[in-house]
């Protein structure tokens, strides 16, 4: 068993072979329009929530990557990794 040197991943290998990684800290990535706020809640989850109204999630969804940056607007969010962009419908106009 060993961590990486910035502590962000243990990995481990068991006596029948497994090896197994395990990432401590998720990244932590947030966007804003109006009174909504968009958060990776997972390293493949996203949700938005409506800071006006106590922080209720009103969106969630599954995203196909796992996003270095991230972009909300008034009915899409945007999600992407080096060049590639991927764009999500979160509220019906």
């Amino acid at each position: 068993m060993t961590w990486s040197k910035d502590g962000s991943i243990i990995t481990l290998t068991t006596g029948s072979g497994y090896f197994f990684g395990f990432l401590t800290i998720i990244p932590s990535l947030c966007a804003a329009y109006d009174a909504y706020a968009c958060l990776l809640s997972s390293l493949t989850e996203i949700s938005v929530v409506d800071c006006a109204k106590n922080n209720m999630i009103v969106a969630k969804g599954v995203l196909d990557v796992e996003p270095t940056f991230i972009n909300v607007g008034p009915t899409h969010l945007g999600v992407g990794i080096n060049n590639a962009i991927w764009y999500y419908k979160w509220r019906n106009p």
